[in-house]
């Protein structure tokens, strides 16, 4: 990674959260929460501390406003930073590069999962793209990394990030990695997203990348019970 000084300003902010939340609207995800703050970027020591935190406090937000139950074990589970964030009613990703950080928090449907990157793009090169693709079904997609911006280096990266970090969630008994997460689908989805499609042995996810001002960004879905 190439190292960076950047500062992510407001209206950036703004446009990066516009365009997650409706990239999680594209691929069916309900009741969205993004939460994107400067202080859960890696520049800070504590940014994994304060984002579990704010994970908590969003949670106990929202059961007070459905009147539900909170199961303090539950919470207590998530503030622990040797483990992943789980909760039984709500699927987390977290995401944090240099400048920013933050977490995309949405309710459970069935078994399905979810990841969430983001990096900065110029810290992205094409060889370091091409390392995170090293599936002979994606040979055809390496070739072309940073020959034009469907296929920019950071768009790659976050894209494989994601569906990592998606798979992850389903397998927790899992190590996943570049290695076993292929990319099997690339596509232009829109004048602005890119379309992946990701497999993990058997299991397919689907997701959007995206340019939004300094930063790239991926979220990934998965679609348990899918064969490939």
């Amino acid at each position: 990674m190439k190292p960076v000084s950047a500062i992510i300003s407001t209206a950036e902010l703004s446009e990066l959260r516009s365009m997650l939340i409706d990239s999680a609207d594209s691929l069916s995800l309900k009741k969205v929460q993004i939460e994107l703050r400067r202080e859960f970027s890696s520049d800070f020591e504590s940014h994994r501390k304060n984002i579990r935190l704010a994970l908590v406090e969003t949670i106990e937000a929202e059961a007070r406003e459905r009147e539900e139950y909170v199961n303090d074990e539950d919470l207590s589970q998530l503030l622990d930073l040797a483990g992943p964030p789980r909760h039984p009613n709500w699927n987390i990703s977290i995401a944090h590069c240099p400048t920013l950080g933050g977490f995309i928090l949405t309710a459970k449907q069935g078994r399905e999962t979810i990841g969430l990157d983001f990096e900065i793009t110029d810290r992205v090169s094409a060889l370091v793209a091409k390392r995170v693709l090293p599936h002979a079904s994606e040979k055809s997609l390496s070739q072309f990394v940073g020959t034009e911006l469907l296929y920019a280096p950071a768009t790659v990266w976050a894209a494989k990030e994601s569906a990592i970090k998606c798979f992850g969630h389903m397998f927790p008994e899992h190590a996943t990695n570049y290695g076993n997460v292929e990319i099997t689908k690339w596509l232009i989805h829109d004048s602005s997203k890119t379309g992946f499609q990701a497999r993990h042995e058997n299991e397919l996810c689907e997701g959007l990348a995206f340019r939004s001002g300094l930063l790239t960004a991926a979220i990934s879905v998965s679609n348990p019970g899918s064969s490939t």
